[in-house]
């Protein structure tokens, strides 16, 4: 499935001052893709996964998923497509502690999605490293287990396109690294879209598609370099560029009034209810 946005500009109230933190953005992502956004704290990484992937509505700009424009899309509709097109893995892993493990894979299905039994949430566990663990509650897990759990529950009912926000940020090398080769093997093997939002070059060197944001904006888009430690050269030019033509303040009234409705906003149930030409390198 493919996810395409035309120049999005997203802005939030600070003060008496709104706070741009998406600028004209344009991006396409062909079906199959794995695309890593990278950013300085504040750039509009997450800001841009949630415009994409309908959790948010942008200012300006269109936005399509599945080749459905979805900005005038009534909410009912845009949840039943995220419901039944989308899986979600947040770096907040967004479990129900209540409930079991394989309760908590379910919950898509359960709430009206498409349908997964028993044999589904056997074969996601076992494929993140966790059979047999169905009955055992969340609240005995580990957080690199939690995470896994996050993953299974994303990729229970074969989802088109996966949005990842932070999904190793909490783990350490090794489980970080169990969690991406599972995305990894979800474009491989089975053809998904994941677009992800990361800090670590080590997470982002696994992706096709390189995308770097600064201000808001769009400033390096291109194939993934093979080595990391390019990928954190680049994302170091551009953070340290980031105060040009928009204060480094700017960044921080952007993360201030985007973070506390996001928290509260976007629970697990909530998530779950509510140009395919090869790019080249384009420094801005």
């Amino acid at each position: 499935m493919s996810v395409q946005l035309e120049s999005v500009s997203r802005r939030f109230e600070s003060g008496r001052t709104p706070v741009w933190a998406l600028r004209d953005v344009t991006l396409s992502v062909p079906p199959g893709q794995f695309v890593a956004i990278m950013g300085a704290t504040g750039s509009g990484k997450s800001t841009l996964l949630h415009c994409a992937a309908g959790l948010d509505r942008p200012d300006r700009g269109r936005v399509w998923l599945a080749e459905r424009e979805i900005g005038r899309m009534r909410e009912r509709r845009l949840t039943r497509l995220r419901r039944d097109r989308v899986g979600f893995v947040f770096q907040a892993y967004n479990l129900l502690s209540e409930l079991t493990v394989g309760q908590n894979v379910l919950l898509p299905s359960r709430l009206g999605g498409p349908k997964a039994g028993r044999t589904d949430v056997a074969r996601v566990l076992d494929a993140v490293g966790l059979g047999g663990l169905e009955r055992r509650p969340v609240g005995e897990l580990s957080g690199g287990q939690r995470q896994r759990v996050a993953v299974a529950r994303a990729l229970v009912t074969r989802p088109a396109v996966v949005f990842a926000d932070e999904p190793t940020g909490a783990l350490d090398p090794t489980t970080g690294g169990q969690v991406l080769g599972l995305l990894r093997q979800a474009v491989d093997r089975d053809g998904v879209t994941v677009v992800m939002v990361t800090h670590d070059p080590r997470a982002a060197s696994i992706s096709d598609r390189l995308v770097l944001l600064r201000s808001g904006r769009v400033v390096v888009d291109g194939p993934t370099p093979p080595d990391e430690g390019v990928i954190a050269a680049r994302l170091h030019a551009v953070s340290v560029g980031a105060g040009a033509g928009n204060p480094v303040a700017d960044e921080g009234r952007v993360r201030r009034a985007a973070h506390g409705r996001r928290d509260a906003d976007f629970t697990a149930g909530q998530v779950v209810g509510r140009a395919a030409d090869r790019p080249v390198w384009n420094p801005a």
